[in-house]
């Protein structure tokens, strides 16, 4: 199990977050999508930062 959680560091609340059996960057998307639905598609002044593993770097096709 993988679990990729999206947590907004202003407020200190976890967003939404993802599990699945295998850690590729459709993991990652899911959470990230799930997290842009809750707060309303709003993305403007948004960054992101991970630990640079290969998941979270590539590109999606």
């Amino acid at each position: 199990m993988y679990p990729c959680a999206i947590k907004d560091e202003h407020s200190k609340r976890v967003l939404d977050w993802a599990v699945a059996d295998h850690m590729r960057t459709e993991l990652v998307t899911a959470a990230l999508e799930q997290a842009i639905a809750v707060r309303g598609g709003d993305l403007a002044g948004t960054i992101t930062h991970s630990d640079r593993g290969s998941q979270y770097t590539a590109e999606a096709i």
